[in-house]
């Protein structure tokens, strides 16, 4: 009797667990082009995730590690070469009547930088190669810039 209480206690446990575990997923594509992003970076809480090939992710956590005081904390998406995007939710993202925003499907806008501008002249390869090699002293000290960095 004592085996079966005790197995029970268990399942129920483990029943507990599951249900306490959320679901976001959905789609991160580009703003104009409406291409998939492979490889964007989706977070939230203390989870993170990355997409597929076809821009799809599908984040599991546990609602205890969402939860922040009461608060659900926002889904942060990023890609490298785009503005990243912040989505709060005011609620559980999966109360009732939310089943509509779910799978997600975020769009990402290009953020362009503007660079410095770069001048390429030419001239004697052995020139080129006689100075570079005269600034070896310069450019590689003897004496390690680590070594005065964590010196106690």
């Amino acid at each position: 009797m004592k085996r079966i209480l005790l197995l029970l206690k268990m399942v129920l446990l483990a029943a507990a667990g599951l249900a306490q575990q959320t679901v976001i997923s959905g789609t991160v594509i580009d703003a104009d082009t409406h291409e998939p992003l492979a490889g964007a970076s989706v977070t939230t809480g203390n989870t993170a995730v990355v997409t597929n090939d076809d821009g799809f992710f599908t984040l599991k956590a546990t609602r205890s590690s969402l939860e922040e005081e009461g608060e659900w904390p926002a889904l942060v998406v990023s890609y490298l070469g785009y503005s990243s995007q912040r989505i709060a939710f005011d609620a559980s993202p999966f109360a009732e009547g939310d089943e509509e925003r779910l799978p997600l499907t975020i769009a990402l806008k290009l953020a362009a930088i503007r660079l410095q501008e770069v001048l390429v002249t030419g001239g004697d390869p052995r020139e080129l190669v006689l100075a570079a090699i005269d600034r070896i002293p310069v450019n590689y000290p003897r004496m390690s810039e680590l070594h005065h960095c964590f010196y106690r």
